[in-house]
């Protein structure tokens, strides 16, 4: 328990950037899932790199309690890239279903349920990202 009270603010936004980027991952199953006729592009690398993204951040968090915040900085900006990686990814999968509900199919209701889910996805991906970049700018761990 006292390990945990010796942590900085940047721990807690790096825990919270982990929680958001499950979350992300367990709505994009779901999103890939959702309908036969819109599945995810390349589903399990999608999913191999918001895991790493997740294993990343937590050996942040590691190496920053260690003292290594060059090697918490790296592991930090991978999993950015990872996870915007992730982000272009899925947009570019949703593309055509996204041109065709907003053009000409617009009475699509799973198209439209697909494209919500794909939207909250997204969301999560980017505030977790957002906490990632908040945490990289805060302290690590309280001194004294």
């Amino acid at each position: 328990m006292s390990a945990i009270k010796k942590q900085g603010p940047a721990f807690y936004a790096d825990a919270v950037a982990v929680i958001l980027g499950i979350a992300g991952t367990i709505v994009m199953s779901v999103c890939h899932t959702m309908d036969t006729a819109n599945p995810l592009n390349s589903f399990g690398k999608l999913v191999a790199f918001a895991v790493l993204a997740m294993v990343l951040v937590c050996a942040s968090i590691a190496a920053a309690n260690r003292k290594k915040d060059v090697v918490s900085l790296l592991a930090v900006m991978c999993a950015i890239a990872l996870l915007t990686l992730n982000i272009g990814e899925i947009i570019s999968s949703r593309i055509l279903l996204i041109s065709g509900l907003f053009s000409w199919n617009s009475q699509n209701m799973i198209g439209w349920r697909v494209f919500y889910v794909s939207i909250a996805c997204i969301v999560c991906f980017v505030a977790a990202i957002l906490a990632l970049i908040v945490g990289a700018f805060l302290k690590n761990r309280k001194e004294g």
